[in-house]
């Protein structure tokens, strides 16, 4: 076993919204969604942008300027202000579809301070740097980043970022922290688990049982029509005070698992696999020599293990008795939303349609079929807005069909759905 994680979405909006010390007590969301100062940062639509010597194009959160074919440097204007002497970083994600090693700068207030040049065509680089502001606040309209490129040429970019550190009090921080600050918010914000319990820091799991699977018999009259998973609980004793002080972790490990659903993570030599648990006994044992103690936990397994799809659209087979049920987070900025899956053998489509036409925009969106859930900026309100005369409010994907499920409405939208597999 490699990792306990939690399944629980709130905990992860939790971690997002705890003041850090590294960050002068701000929060995640402090820094890098309230203090990201460039309007429509999102890219939901073309709103706050607008070029030099191109035209623009938005697509899935991807903004592109094509030149004009005239001989001047291609640049996308974006408008926020900037304090002279104050120190920001920066970040963005660049592609080009023309010529290695093209020079990119963020043009205003920065200059040659923040160029870099991108490497190949066709791939999107990230760039980040920090630095002080050189020219006045009076540079209200800036252009957030421009490029070598001239003619009928073109470059794109995504996930634009411009924070202020000074007025948040981390101007101390370097480059590289705040890349690594930057790293750990992009993790807790978009990945559907967030970071557990983990050895060899906290503990090292010996002696593990109840991985297998096992089956109980449906009878009628005594003869079986078939049969459905009944796991064993999965058991393994926890070693703590490796590194840490055994109790510390002891009391650690508990509160981060007590009333959560949580995920076990398991490499078993050919690949990982997950699988859901609860805990129901975790026992505090007496130290042992060398200032350890050796808990003997006890897990109520939830689930099949399974791997995790992920992606913008999912085509998957379920050869599991077990259905699918998917989960799809993005941003919305349109009125109507569809999760769609399509029996790709028959083209007959399941699909869930939301009306957001009196919700404020963009807002936040996440949709689990699993825990029934519909979060709106984090909070579950969203089944309301579900037209129920569509026919479907959580998806369930059959076994034998080999599905395609896609969505019409979200930006940059993530499906992810856990799929059941034996071995």
């Amino acid at each position: 076993m490699r990792r306990i994680d939690i399944l629980n979405k709130s905990y992860q909006n939790f971690l997002l919204n705890i003041p850090i010390p590294a960050l002068n007590n701000n929060t995640l969301r402090e820094v890098f969604e309230g203090g990201n100062l460039i309007y429509n940062s999102s890219l939901s639509t073309i709103t706050g942008w607008s070029s030099h010597y191109g035209t623009l194009a938005l697509s899935n959160g991807e903004l592109t300027v094509t030149g004009d074919g005239l001989l001047e440097n291609m640049r996308i204007i974006n408008s926020y202000n900037s304090i002279l002497g104050d120190k920001y970083y920066g970040r963005v994600e660049v592609k080009v579809t023309y010529n290695t090693n093209t020079h990119v700068y963020w043009n205003e207030p920065f200059y040659e301070a923040s160029s870099f040049t991108v490497p190949t065509i066709n791939t999107f680089t990230v760039h980040s740097f920090v630095g002080n502001a050189v020219y006045s606040a009076w540079y209200y309209q800036q252009n957030f980043i421009s490029t070598t490129l001239q003619g009928a040429n073109s470059f794109t970019i995504r996930k634009p970022y411009h924070i202020n550190m000074t007025s948040l009090g981390i101007s101390s921080l370097s480059q590289a922290q705040m890349d690594y600050w930057f790293n750990v918010f992009i993790y807790f914000r978009y990945q559907k688990f967030t970071p557990g319990i983990s050895y060899p820091n906290f503990f090292i799991p010996t002696d593990p049982t109840g991985f297998g699977n096992r089956y109980s018999l449906l009878e009628l009259n005594k003869i079986p029509y078939g049969q459905e998973l009944d796991f064993d609980n999965i058991q393994l004793n926890l070693v703590m005070g490796i590194n840490n002080n055994p109790y510390t972790i002891y009391n650690k490990l508990m509160n981060f698992l007590i009333d959560n659903e949580c995920i076990i993570e398991y490499d078993y030599g050919s690949g990982i696999r997950y699988t859901d648990v609860r805990l129901l006994n975790a026992p505090k044992t007496e130290m042992e020599p060398g200032k350890i103690i050796r808990s003997k936990f006890d897990f109520k397994r939830l689930t099949p293990f399974y791997t995790l799809l992920q992606g913008s659209t999912i085509e998957v087979l379920n050869t599991h008795d077990w259905k699918l049920k998917p989960s799809v987070e993005g941003t919305v900025n349109t009125n109507i939303v569809y999760i769609e899956a399509e029996d790709l053998a028959t083209t007959e489509m399941l699909a869930v349609k939301f009306d957001f036409t009196s919700v404020t925009k963009p807002f936040n969106f996440y949709y689990n079929a699993e825990t029934k859930q519909i979060l709106i900026n984090g909070v579950n309100i969203g089944y309301k807005y579900i037209d129920l005369a569509y026919g479907k409010t959580f998806l369930e994907l059959e076994k034998d069909i080999h599905y395609g499920v896609t969505t019409t409405g979200i930006t940059n939208p993530i499906v992810t759905i856990k799929k059941w597999v034996i071995d």
